[in-house]
């Protein structure tokens, strides 16, 4: 060419043609039917050119940059032959093309062309946003996934401003530039749409930098470096457990190597729920690999699948082999992945039979394992939480429960377990029947029934006296018809000859209901609002309920009150815990006034001791309270009462009064809150 060229990397294709890259002043690029066909300016552009294999042909040829300085560092090629480069634009103007992910204004820039160079398929730049350059690139990849690797040093023999202020990731290395004169790794998707890794590394005081080593990659996103490091004599950049050697042994500058993996490409990894079971146990396989287009399981059962996380039985016991294979079609990659599992025999346990004896007595239960168990267990229940036996190797045990009991075992051995159990039925305590049963006589005939707590164990029922059976005296239910209260007897023998014996007392009750009635004072016929007394009968019952409750004082005691507003019914039910009678009272009002004739005083009385007419009343069913006065004819009070049961005899001061006319004072009020005032006279005889 005309001028001043460098070339700075060179790569191979699919089809052997050579691919390199570098710098030029030129303007006679050959053959420069790519991308940028003409010089763009400025004081130097980057370039890219491929040529046959026998190194005869330009098969065609671009120039890479803009109207300021450029330079295209490295070259890759993708298994699709596609050309990738990294290089240096300073002003911050490289163009972006079909990427979201960009540092706008920065001067790093990555670009990615067909494989005839002639279209940029993605573009972008990367950097502190700085229009100044940030790193000299010393490494640069495209792994077999299709991700963009760079790796570079900043400042030192670049420039004086420390790096600072690239892009990092969360999971970095190192997220803050230890001194600013440091490496810095990057890396962005196949896609161009996201930074997948970024990080600073170095130490805090040396100068890292490349000026006599060399880097690589490889595809499987490692990067390999060796470079100039602890600088001045220092050893801070952090070594590895057992490197081989961890300081600088030099006074200025030693050669220093690190190798990064960034862990990107996948890798098939799954583990079991348990990788030693028992047969017949589901077991579960965890994929751990990342998401990617297929997995493929080659199962022990001579299955496959492709689901993402299968569950998986065994045939038999035995060891197998469960294999993953995974592929991603992106990264034309596959891996596979392997787990052993053990699977062991089935425990055989056979245990002592159900039992059933006549009488409590120490029994032995055993169980046997045939030598597949390495412990036994045996518990009053199945989740073990009480142990019988002496733990791990008795299998047999005394017992001697009453009634029925079950009697859990567990056997076991470190992968495989079985639980059993076995019953044993004390036959004198299996029956159960009630204590008693009340029966109100004329009520429906009750029925008896035997309750069996073991039901292993088969019973021949006899029940007695047939006097008060009605229907059948076999089998575990009877009909009773007894008239009066008595023992019901009942006589079971089971099928292993043992005899069992129970009676229950058949509680016959009976109210005659001609003894049931109801006693109102003062009579079922009273005075509108006046309030009567009910008793009823007869006494002694357990329990007295008066309906409706609301209408009477007391609805649950044997003696209590209603008032009488209008025509009601009272209905009384008395039990005595078994049967009740009911027996209901009619009760009557009538309209009154609070006068004469409900309310009088006699004109005259006699006082005589003859048995009539003796006393002196206020005379009235109507009245509730009273005030009664009576006074001779000085005026004088010889008699007051506010009882209206309570009358004058003719006496005062315990001496009989003469004949002679005397007057009296009432005040009065009835039972529905009328009140009358009333005076008068009245004649005492002799």
């Amino acid at each position: 060419m005309l001028s001043n060229d460098a070339c700075y990397s060179v790569k191979v294709d699919s089809a052997q043609n050579v691919v390199f890259a570098g710098g030029t002043v030129s303007t006679n690029l050959p053959n420069a039917t790519g991308w940028q066909s003409v010089y763009n300016g400025g004081s130097a552009d980057g370039f890219v050119a491929k040529i046959s294999t026998d190194a005869q042909t330009f098969l065609a040829a671009s120039y890479i940059g803009t109207a300021n300085y450029d330079q295209a560092f490295f070259v890759e090629v993708d298994r699709n032959n596609r050309i990738f480069l990294v290089g240096q634009s300073i002003g911050g103007s490289f163009p972006v093309q079909n990427s979201l992910y960009s540092n706008p204004g920065s001067s790093q820039y990555i670009i990615k062309l067909s494989s005839d160079l002639s279209t940029s398929l993605n573009s972008t730049v990367f950097g502190n946003g700085n229009s100044g350059i940030n790193i000299s690139p010393s490494a640069f990849l495209v792994d077999v996934c299709g991700n963009v690797y760079v790796s570079g040093w900043g400042a030192n023999l670049l420039q004086s401003i420390p790096l600072s202020g690239m892009p990092v990731t969360s999971d970095a290395l190192i997220s803050t530039p230890p001194n600013g004169f440091d490496f810095y790794l990057f890396v962005i998707d196949r896609l161009f749409d996201t930074i997948v890794y970024g990080s600073y590394i170095g130490g805090n005081q040396a100068s890292e930098h490349v000026d006599g080593g060399t880097s690589r990659f490889d595809r499987n996103g490692i990067v390999y470096q060796s470079v100039c490091g602890g600088c001045q004599g220092y050893s801070d950049f952090a070594t590895t457990p057992n490197a081989w050697s961890s300081q600088n042994l030099s006074s200025n500058c030693n050669n220093l190597i690190f190798k990064f993996d960034f862990q990107l490409t996948p890798e098939a990894s799954f583990n079991i729920s348990d990788t030693a079971i028992c047969i017949g146990e589901t077991i579960t396989l965890t994929n751990n690999s990342p998401n990617l287009d297929s997995y493929y399981w080659i199962l022990p059962n001579g299955d496959t699948s492709t689901v993402f996380e299968p569950t998986l039985t065994f045939p038999s016991p035995g060891v197998y082999m469960v294999k993953l294979i995974i592929q991603d079609s992106i990264c034309n990659l596959s891996d596979t992945s392997e787990v052993q599992v053990f699977v062991e025999p089935e425990i055989i346990l056979t245990t002592s039979n159900d039992t059933a004896l006549c009488s409590v007595q120490n029994f032995e239960i055993w169980a046997n394992a045939n030598g597949g168990a390495d412990y036994f267990v045996w518990s009053t229940n199945i989740n073990f939480t009480d142990t019988l036996n002496n733990f791990p190797l008795d299998s047999a045990i005394f017992v001697s429960s009453l009634g029925l009991a079950t009697y859990y075992i567990l056997a076991g051995n470190e992968n495989c377990s079985k639980i059993d159990s076995v019953q044993v039925a004390i036959v004198d305590q299996s029956l159960s029947l009630v204590d008693q049963i009340p029966y109100c006589l004329g009520d429906p005939f009750p029925v008896v029934t035997v309750m069996n707590q073991t039901p292993q164990v088969t019973f021949t029922h006899t029940w007695t006296p047939t006097t008060i059976i009605s229907g059948s005296n076999t089998g575990t239910s009877v009909t009773i018809n007894a008239p009066s209260a008595q023992y019901l007897y009942l006589e079971s023998v089971s099928t292993l000859g043992c005899i069992v014996y129970d009676s229950i007392l058949i509680d016959v009750h009976y109210i005659d209901p001609l003894t049931v009635s109801i006693t109102v004072d003062p009579n079922d016929t009273v005075p509108q609002g006046a309030f009567v007394t009910l008793t009823g009968n007869p006494a002694g019952m357990i329990s007295y309920l008066w309906l409706p409750a609301g209408d009477v004082t007391s609805p649950n005691t044997r003696i209590t009150q209603t008032q009488v507003n209008d025509y009601k019914e009272i209905t009384l039910i008395v039990s005595d815990g078994v049967c009740s009678v009911s027996k209901s009272q009619k009760l009557y009002n009538y309209e009154f006034i609070c006068d004469e004739p409900y309310v009088y005083v006699p004109n005259a009385f006699s006082p005589n001791a003859d048995g009539e007419n003796d006393i002196l009343y206020v005379r009235s069913v109507v009245v509730s309270e009273v005030l009664f006065r009576v006074f001779n004819r000085w005026g004088e009070m010889v008699f007051e009462t506010t009882d209206m049961s309570k009358g004058w005899d003719g006496t005062f001061r315990k001496k009989l009064m003469d004949p002679d006319v005397y007057d009296y004072y009432y005040r009065a009020v009835c039972v529905d809150g009328q009140e009358k005032i009333q005076k008068g006279n009245v004649t005492l005889l002799r």
